[in-house]
């Protein structure tokens, strides 16, 4: 185990920045957006403001997926995952026992609906996995 020498500094920005273009597509009112908003109840003009001081969050969320990236390229080396096979498996685990859970709970507790959940939940597998396998196969 190397820590932080043996990170592929490409690697982890690379699936950070392709992560940040999932959560766009992803939010986006084609496909998950207009479902979202609802669910969260937002009324127009709160989507307008979220729309305003969104490059504050693409930054943060860009910040975030990073860490994610550093954190994920470490666990790789720690379990020796070499194929896109088992940095999937290496991404679900993760997402199932960190993301999904942590993310459950705030839900429950926020009293959000349920669909909430599950549009958060569909986009952080979708970065989990999307991390683990470039960084499983891009060693």
């Amino acid at each position: 185990m190397h820590l932080f020498g043996g990170i592929n500094w490409l690697a982890v920005g690379t699936s950070a920045a392709a992560c940040l273009l999932i959560r766009a597509v992803w939010y986006s009112q084609s496909l998950a957006g207009r479902a979202w908003a609802k669910a969260n109840g937002y009324s127009a003009e709160k989507l307008a403001l979220i729309r305003r001081d969104a490059w504050r969050m693409y930054i943060g969320a860009l910040l975030a997926y990073g860490v994610m990236a550093i954190v994920l390229s470490i666990l790789v080396d720690t379990t020796g995952a070499k194929t896109a096979v088992e940095g999937l498996h290496l991404g679900f685990l993760c997402w199932l026992g960190f993301a999904a859970t942590i993310g459950l709970l705030g839900n429950l507790f926020s009293g959000r609906s349920p669909a909430v959940f599950y549009i958060d939940a569909g986009c952080q597998l979708l970065c989990m996995a999307l991390i683990t396998v470039i960084l499983t196969v891009w060693q």
